[in-house]
């Protein structure tokens, strides 16, 4: 004869709940341990970034100080062609040769790439700021460019032109070793030249001008986020 044995629902439900608990704190923890290994790879992120930032601030504004010497050095030239004065062979030297200089601006990019490459930009939280991050060298697309656009002019047209006379280092098979600086200053070629320059520095500063205010912005949007970890 069998007996009627009660089934302890009460006991089974108490270990089942204890179950999907001691289940759903270990997602939990996990989810939490995730999230602080985020925040510690976002703080890492953004770091590198403030820090590339920041250097190449530095590099920008540099570069942009040595393009406006050459601006500066035009100018003189300029208004030495225009003026009855007499100013020394050495100090015309000093000024072609600066305004024969081709600055170039070369930021470092390897972490910004590297965090864009890798996909770990998806961990800055900040959506704007993420966008602007990815979308940065639009900004110094166009600057980059017509830096360039000015290095291969002063390259093919500017230095030849002086070189007819001696000048800048570069000498003329033609007009031998001696800087003739007298008739340089009476070139049209030279002067139109230099005009033209000046025209093209002037407006290449206002694309370096630009990529300081937003770099600026950036490196103190990256520091107030930084702030928030």
């Amino acid at each position: 004869m069998s007996k009627t044995q009660t089934i302890p629902w009460t006991r089974i439900s108490v270990e089942a709940a204890a179950i999907v608990a001691s289940i759903l704190l270990a997602f939990s923890i996990d989810a939490w341990w995730g999230s602080v290994q985020d925040r510690s790879e976002e703080r890492e992120i953004l770091g590198l970034l403030r820090a590339e930032f920041e250097a190449n601030q530095k590099v920008l504004a540099r570069t942009a100080g040595i393009h406006r010497l050459n601006l500066d050095a035009m100018r003189e030239i300029i208004s030495a062609s225009e003026a009855d004065i007499s100013i020394h062979d050495e100090s015309l030297d000093a000024l072609f040769r600066q305004a024969a200089g081709t600055p170039h601006y070369n930021p470092a990019t390897g972490a910004l790439a590297a965090t864009i490459s890798s996909g770990r930009i998806d961990l800055v939280r900040n959506v704007e700021l993420r966008n602007r991050l990815a979308g940065w060298n639009s900004v110094v697309s166009d600057l980059i460019l017509d830096e360039q656009t000015r290095r291969d002019f002063v390259i093919h047209q500017v230095r030849p032109a002086f070189a007819d006379f001696g000048i800048a280092g570069v000498y003329s098979a033609t007009n031998g070793a001696e800087a003739d600086f007298s008739e340089a200053l009476r070139s049209r070629q030279i002067l139109a030249h230099l005009r033209t320059e000046i025209a093209n520095v002037a407006h290449l500063l206002t694309h370096f001008d630009n990529a300081e205010a937003a770099m600026q912005a950036m490196i103190s949007d990256l520091a107030e986020e930084l702030q928030t970890l």
